[in-house]
């Protein structure tokens, strides 16, 4: 297929044997690991999630899923934590969708019978997207800690939000998107949701 790419097998295979003795002191059953660490001394535990929900195998938008659970139940099937250890779950959403590849990928519409969008690849291949334009902000947000902090705009958007999904918020953060030393204020950059109740 590629009649001018040369490969070195034997050179790979020494050079990946030597990465190999490298990872060994790290690699350990984890399932043990994690016995250990709920029936030992008392420690906490925080599992993180890759991907996104609607990548998840079983609940995902199949076929273009990945091939595990990405959702709380892969706790269970990944690190063989029993159901009844697992504490508070935290969902985050964020503030517009994205997907890599291909699949399925519209808003997702309520329509007026309260139907969930059909489960048909084809028929959502011709769902139209409604699109909102709300008013940015160029103010620096990584610092709020309340909601008089966030500009009129951000207040805006959060209550759009809230308003089109019938769930109100219960935090809310900035969130770094690239990693750099200040990442380490993006969890303490997460506070409870202090807007004013809705009148």
């Amino acid at each position: 297929m590629f009649p001018t790419l040369e490969i070195d097998v034997e050179g790979q295979l020494k050079r990946l044997k030597g990465f190999a003795e490298r990872i060994r002191p790290m690699v350990r059953d984890g399932v043990y690991f994690m016995y250990e660490a709920l029936h030992g001394p008392p420690k906490k535990i925080l599992v993180e999630g890759a991907n996104a929900a609607l990548l998840d195998i079983d609940f995902g938008t199949y076929p273009f899923v990945t091939s595990s659970n990405c959702t709380v139940g892969g706790v269970c099937t990944g690190l063989g934590i029993p159901p009844q250890n697992i504490g508070d779950v935290y969902g985050v959403v964020k503030a517009y969708t994205t997907r890599v590849g291909i699949g399925a990928f519209p808003t997702e519409q309520i329509n007026p019978h309260s139907l969930p969008p059909p489960a048909n690849q084809e028929i959502l291949q011709k769902v139209e997207v409604e699109y909102e334009t709300l008013p940015g902000w160029k103010a620096d947000t990584t610092g709020a800690r309340k909601w008089d902090d966030l500009p009129p705009q951000a207040q805006s958007y959060v209550r759009f939000v809230e308003n089109h999904l019938g769930v109100a918020s219960m935090c809310h953060g900035s969130v770094l998107s690239t990693p750099r030393p200040e990442a380490l204020d993006t969890l303490r950059g997460w506070y409870p949701s202090t807007r004013p109740s809705k009148k």
